[in-house]
């Protein structure tokens, strides 16, 4: 009988979690727009780069930089 009530524990708990992380979603959001944000910038950087276009490379890579620190204040 101590294992019903043990499992009931466990289901809440487990429930208890979900409800957390789905709380941490808009972050988790946030995150995963930042990351596609500078990911695409230092792909147009390195694309422009390969055209010899320096200034426009280093201005590209820079901004991307920026954008994750930003993020992380």
């Amino acid at each position: 009988m101590g294992h019903g009530k043990e499992k009931m524990e466990c289901i809440f708990s487990c429930h208890q979690f979900n409800i957390n992380m789905e709380k941490k979603e808009s972050k988790t959001s946030k995150h995963f727009w930042f990351s596609m944000i500078k990911s695409f910038l230092r792909f147009v950087g390195f694309f422009v780069l390969a055209y010899q276009d320096f200034v426009g490379a280093a201005v590209l890579l820079s901004a991307a930089e920026i954008l994750g620190i930003v993020e992380e204040l």
